[in-house]
């Protein structure tokens, strides 16, 4: 596994980036530009959305057609990437976009801990999953679609947030609390 910052500036030293994310052994590309593609591709989300039709049968989406939640989608995922860039330069806090995912008190006490990250669109449908480090840092894991109430009733999410879960015990295996030139 490697981690990369998600935002490279040359003017900064590596441990002020703020954002990262992961590169699984065996795979060429990282797995924020994996996540960001797939919001991205209408073509992909075309295909979701057919694979997950009874996922647009609840009361609240029935009402709204997939094309319509694929222009959400669309506006959505230029807002996260603003606001991703805005927090990365100190101009937003990451604590706007980021949260944690599990709210078990014995969650709370260990660091690094796995986190979720939505735009501030209501209701937001994409969802970053990731793991927060200490002085804020965040390695962001993946992502996908959410249209139900928890993360396991939508197809994918529980696969992403057990991809996080392992980024957390990679860290803790090799003590990886804070990013910087020497990782």
């Amino acid at each position: 596994m490697k981690i990369i910052p998600i935002f490279v500036d040359r003017e900064k030293l590596l441990e002020e980036h703020r954002f990262w994310t992961v590169v699984l052994d065996g795979e060429h590309e990282d797995e924020f530009a994996k996540a960001i593609g797939n919001f991205k591709n209408p073509y992909y989300l075309e295909n979701y959305f057919e694979e997950n039709k009874a996922l647009l049968e609840t009361a609240f989406w029935r009402r709204i057609s997939p094309e319509v939640i694929i222009d959400f989608i669309l506006d959505e995922v230029e807002q996260l990437e603003i606001l991703l860039i805005d927090a990365e330069n100190g101009k937003f806090a990451a604590e706007g976009i980021f949260q944690r995912l599990f709210s078990n008190p014995l969650y709370r006490l260990s660091i690094p801990f796995v986190v979720k990250g939505k735009s501030q669109q209501r209701p937001p449908i994409i969802r970053l999953y990731g793991v927060e480090l200490e002085e804020g840092q965040i390695v962001i894991t993946g992502g996908g679609i959410k249209l139900t109430r928890t993360y396991q009733q939508s197809s994918g999410l529980t696969e992403e947030v057990e991809k996080a879960k392992m980024v957390v015990d990679y860290l803790k295996r090799h003590q990886i609390l804070v990013l910087n030139e020497e990782e």
